[in-house]
């Protein structure tokens, strides 16, 4: 008995040993899991990431900025009826201008060979529509398709002898406001804004998230497909950011009408006393006969009659006497 008593008491402290043994490489395991310092470096997506964002409903998101705050954000995109049949410059700056708002345009060339079937085939279906609305008696579509199928054969053959291109143009946006109010507001306003120019915008419903990606400066493809739309080179000239056909009103003199906005331009040659422009020398180019003379006699005349400046001419050919 005292013999078998030995053993397990053996037994109990070896048993203990292990225990302790398999504990001790625990904590080693556990200790050589830490991350270093060089492990643990921040990234860039650390210093620019929010702390949070959720997405809960159908067409906007929440970011959690900072302890106090949130920020709501809804993507939205322009569909490929959205478009107007004519676009003129500076239609973008309408989103651009219009607050919190990120916009986003994605470009790809199609190939020749590639357009001119996917021209072919849309010709096809709108020459079979024509026809189908012409037997219903709908003169309104006639029209509507006639002009279609004209722009469609035009753009083919500007495509054929290499004097157009066609692009696949995908245009979206996020609008961001400090609340879902203040959110709904910015977005009925942009929507309002852009159908006076003849655009439709649409938001992404059910797929914030990937509305969201598109336009964040990723370097992802853009996986919403239905966004894009086939635009001819003219129309993507439109889309730069950059031009704005519309000038300063800082007083002055009336100069002419602005060909883009319709708008009467008006030139003050040394400014105001909010702006003043950093030299005052004007220069005049164009063609023969098409007006140069006339607009420095026009701007003389109406500066002296108008706001009281007075001029002096070094004319040798003696073109202004």
């Amino acid at each position: 008995m005292k013999l078998f008593g030995k053993k397990k008491k053996e037994k109990k402290k070896l048993e203990a040993e292990e225990k302790d043994e398999l504990e001790l490489e625990e904590e080693e395991h556990e200790q050589e899991e830490v991350p270093t310092q060089l492990d643990n470096q921040t990234t860039v997506f650390d210093v620019i990431a929010p702390e949070g964002m959720k997405i809960d409903a159908e067409d906007y998101g929440v970011i959690k900025q900072s302890l106090g705050s949130n920020t709501f954000f809804r993507p939205f995109y322009i569909p490929r009826d959205g478009y107007p049949r004519m676009m003129q410059t500076n239609w973008l700056n309408m989103l651009t201008s219009a607050g919190e708002v990120d916009v986003m345009i994605d470009i790809h060339k199609e190939p020749k060979a590639k357009a001119m079937r996917s021209l072919d085939m849309q010709l096809t279906m709108l020459r079979s529509n024509l026809s189908f609305q012409r037997t219903r008696g709908n003169i309104d579509q006639e029209k509507d398709l006639d002009a279609k199928i004209q722009d469609t054969n035009n753009l083919m053959d500007e495509i054929q002898f290499n004097e157009n291109d066609s692009y696949m143009v995908s245009t979206m946006a996020v609008a961001y406001a400090e609340s879902k109010k203040e959110l709904d507001v910015l977005c009925e306003y942009l929507e309002d804004e852009m159908q006076a120019s003849h655009f439709k915008i649409a938001s992404t419903w059910n797929r914030v998230k990937s509305g969201l990606k598109a336009v964040m400066p990723l370097g992802a493809p853009n996986t919403l497909q239905d966004t894009y739309r086939n635009i001819d080179r003219r129309a993507l000239c439109t889309f730069a950011p950059f031009v704005s056909g519309s000038g300063r009103f800082n007083g002055g003199i009336p100069i002419g009408k602005n060909k883009i906005t319709g708008q009467i331009e008006f030139l003050n040659s040394f400014g105001n006393a909010e702006y003043r422009p950093p030299n005052y020398n004007i220069g005049v180019t164009g063609i023969s006969g098409s007006g140069k003379s006339l607009l420095l006699k026009m701007k003389l005349a109406r500066e002296t009659s108008l706001a009281d400046t007075h001029a002096m001419i070094i004319d040798p050919e003696g073109g202004a006497t």
